[in-house]
């Protein structure tokens, strides 16, 4: 699959920068998104690596009320392993438009152990990551940039204006938690189709960290192969994502009911191990 590069527009990434705690110098995210016009749950499969079904997922959008819409997705692997994502978004004053509030994740490693809980609260202007239960590490608490493009959950609107070519790349920051917390900032882009792409809507996006081009040339080796898929009139409805599961976890593909991996224009990779089942003695840590 070929990048598309048209040049000049810059990406809304994710900046993984460490970030002084202090007082917030802004109050909100810059983050607004259309209201979604198809809400509801959908429901989705997880696949492993080679594209075989391995356990359940869902991804949901549902308004509350007249203030409020809920973004809520999950990822399980039977034999064990689960991600579950959280956001709210407050309509604002127009009905048309919504900004971002509130993200939380957290994940559950295949030996049944979480890796703790990531919360970002875009009003506060802070984030924070609660460690593993029982580490007897703190609480650490980060204030947001001043720019705040921090986007680590609503991905599927957050690349729509990519998939509709109203952008050539986008950057955003995402908030990492695990060993060292820090922002770090992403980009995003447009993957071309081939020729041989099979009949679909689904546009592909493809995502990682902006190294720099010397340090990201290095990194290639170790930057977990990130794509997201979406489709619908306004480009904004979850088809499915590849990543792995948790940091250092199995690699997995979370497609919506209905979608198959060698439907989405680069079909499958190389073959991998299977996922394992549960081993008592791995201790990775968060």
């Amino acid at each position: 699959m070929k990048r598309t590069r048209r040049g000049g527009s810059r990406w809304l990434a994710a900046a993984w920068l460490i970030v002084p705690l202090g007082h917030p110098v802004h109050a909100e995210s810059t983050l607004h998104f259309p209201i979604p016009g198809d809400l509801g749950t959908k429901a989705a499969v997880t696949h492993d690596a080679n594209g075989r079904p391995v356990g359940q997922a869902s991804m949901s959008l549902e308004k509350i009320g007249d203030t409020t819409v809920q973004l809520a997705g999950t990822a399980s692997v039977d034999t064990g392993g689960r991600t579950r994502v959280e956001a709210e978004f407050e309509i604002l004053e127009s009905g048309r438009q919504m900004k971002l509030v509130r993200q939380l994740s957290e994940s559950i490693t295949v030996e049944g152990r979480s890796l703790g809980i990531l919360r970002i609260h875009h009003e506060k202007g802070t984030a924070s990551c609660t460690p593993p239960p029982g580490s007897d590490l703190p609480v650490t608490t980060l204030a947001l940039p001043p720019i705040d493009r921090v986007a680590n959950v609503p991905l599927q609107l957050l690349f729509a204006p990519l998939a509709r070519g109203e952008q050539d790349e986008l950057r955003f920051d995402v908030l990492l938690c695990r060993d060292n917390p820090r922002f770090m900032e992403f980009e995003a882009w447009v993957v071309a189709p081939e020729p041989e792409t099979l009949d679909t809507d689904a546009v592909e996006i493809r995502y990682r960290p902006a190294l720099g081009s010397v340090v990201g040339f290095l990194a290639q080796a170790v930057v977990p192969d990130l794509r997201f898929w979406v489709d619908g009139p306004e480009k904004n409805r979850y088809v499915g994502h590849r990543m792995p599961l948790y940091s250092k976890g199995p690699e997995i593909w979370v497609l919506r009911d209905g979608v198959s991996p060698s439907e989405l224009r680069t079909g499958l990779p190389p073959a991998r191990p299977p996922i394992a089942k549960n081993k008592e003695n791995n201790h990775d840590e968060n």
